[in-house]
């Protein structure tokens, strides 16, 4: 009995020491299942563009230091992801607008639709541009971190990025399921990297 008990325990320990440790590792991020089509850029070689409408001119100092933390990202992880903000709207895949969307009793801070031509579809299929809407009625209570937050927040939707509402320090999670942080993180970068 003890012969069976100590090659169990050694079978055990040499399939711990064979399997690579990301079998155990959390998943940091999750998908839509969808992306844009026309990617993030590609390190600077090639670039994608965002416009801001007039409606959101007053956060744009916000929005262009919160989309330069996604293309910044220092040791971080390195990302595909290269934008410029465009004051022609036909060249943009992510466009961003403020306005009284929702009550404020709602909570919802911003929301990311996706379309493909004209049509809004669901962002579990490959969508050619998205359009962030930044909700005034609740937003505007935010101090200037988590408006900023949110915002990075929203740009990972439109990146193709979902809800991880398991961590509060993932930019990825809800503001009302506790995010502390205002820049992208580790795991919602590596989600990046696996969508393009």
């Amino acid at each position: 009995m003890k012969k069976i008990v100590g090659l169990s325990l050694a079978f055990v320990s040499v399939i711990s020491i064979t399997i690579p440790s990301s079998t155990f590792a959390a998943n940091h991020y999750d998908t839509f299942g969808g992306k844009l089509t026309g990617g993030v850029g590609n390190w600077g070689k090639s670039t994608q563009y965002y416009w801001i409408d007039s409606s959101a001119s007053g956060e744009s100092s916000r929005i262009n230091s919160s989309m330069s933390a996604w293309v910044h990202t220092g040791k971080i992880v390195s990302t595909p992801i290269s934008f410029r903000n465009t004051s022609n709207k036909p060249s943009s895949v992510i466009d961003i607008y403020k306005g009284n969307y929702y009550p404020r009793s709602s909570g919802i801070l911003g929301e990311t639709k996706f379309y493909r031509s004209g049509s809004q579809i669901d962002p579990s299929s490959n969508y050619s541009w998205a359009k962030i809407q930044l909700n005034s009625s609740s937003f505007d209570s935010l101090n200037t971190y988590h408006k900023s937050g949110t915002i990075a927040h929203e740009m990972g939707h439109a990146f193709g990025l979902a809800h991880n509402n398991y961590e509060g320090d993932s930019i990825m999670c809800q503001f009302g399921s506790g995010r502390t942080v205002n820049t992208p993180d580790s795991g919602s970068l590596y989600g990046i990297n696996s969508l393009y």
